[in-house]
């Protein structure tokens, strides 16, 4: 759901993490299925999903979706969990534990621990 999100004016502004280190606030353009799309209101720069630090995913879902369902926060549960973001998984996964998506929620909370 991301990928059809996007801010033409760039008015959502972000804490860019990348896993090489941090290149510092950006503004939201666009996500596309290859990268996230920022400017620093000079350049707009392509970044690769894979260049993104995990522990931003959970922060993307809930600020560029503007009502999350459960099977993105599951999503960005998963992408955590792949990238060892133990803690943040837990959370994410614990919160769904009362919803639609509680069984697949525990398998994932099973690996979490």
């Amino acid at each position: 759901r991301l990928m059809g999100a996007g801010s033409p004016d760039g008015t959502i502004l972000l804490d860019v993490r990348l896993r090489s280190g941090s290149p510092g606030p950006a503004k939201f353009v666009a996500a596309r299925l290859a990268s996230l799309s920022v400017t620093d209101g000079k350049t707009v720069q392509d970044l690769p999903w894979s260049e993104l630090h995990p522990e931003m995913v959970p922060e993307l879902v809930d600020r560029l979706i503007a009502a999350p369902e459960p099977s993105d926060r599951l999503a960005a549960a998963i992408v955590c969990l792949r990238a060892g973001r133990v803690q943040t998984a837990h959370r994410l996964l614990s919160d769904l534990r009362s919803g639609p998506l509680k069984i697949v929620a525990e398998r994932y909370l099973a690996l979490a621990r």
